[in-house]
This record gives structure tokens, sequence and C-alpha cells, in this order.
């Protein structure tokens, strides 16, 4: 499960540049710049760095969660249902354009 949706993932994303993935939050995260942009956690989950700018936006879209790593809610960071079109294209387009006006690192 994991490597399908990671392999889901780097096809979302081959735009991006310098994409890179590295283990962290306990499963596997695509990076741009040295930025994490997306990640499949270890059972299989799907978060998305959308910036807390982009909550909100993020939020309003059916099949998206707050991420919460136990009981901290990760801000600027949301859950996806991943067999949900409309919820992965909304947030990643949100990660897309959050994590491309970061400064590379």
């Amino acid at each position: 499960m994991e490597d399908d949706t990671l392999d889901l993932l780097r096809d979302r994303l081959a735009d991006m540049p310098n994409l890179s993935t590295r283990r962290m939050f306990g499963g596997i995260c695509v990076m741009s710049r040295g930025h994490m942009v997306a990640g499949v956690a270890a059972n299989g989950d799907l978060m998305v760095r959308v910036g807390k700018p982009n909550m909100e936006s993020a939020l309003r879209l059916d099949g998206v969660e707050p991420m919460k790593m136990g009981a901290r809610t990760m801000g600027g960071f949301v859950d996806v249902d991943h067999s949900d079109e409309t919820a992965l294209d909304g947030t990643l387009e949100l990660a897309r354009a959050f994590v491309s006006a970061l400064p590379a690192k």
C-alpha cells in the first residue's frame, strides 16, 4: 500500500523541481528543493503539507482532515483520502503552491 501511494505522489508531483524522498513521520515523504510536499505514513495514510495559510481551503474538501500525530494536530498538514481524486488534486495543488513559494534549502 505504501509503495502504491508513494508512486501516485511521485507521478502527481513530477513537475516539481528537485524531487527526492526521505523517511520522516514514520513513513516516506516526497520533497521538493528540500521541503516536504506530501508523504505516506507507515499505515498507508496520505499526508499533504498545504501550509497554515491554506488549511481552511483544504479542509473544505471532502476527504480531508487535519493531520494528527498522537493527540497533537499538525498545523499546515492534512490527511487526505487518496481515493478521492478531488481531495487529492486540490490538496496537492495547495501544497505545490505553498512549497514552491519557500526558499530552497
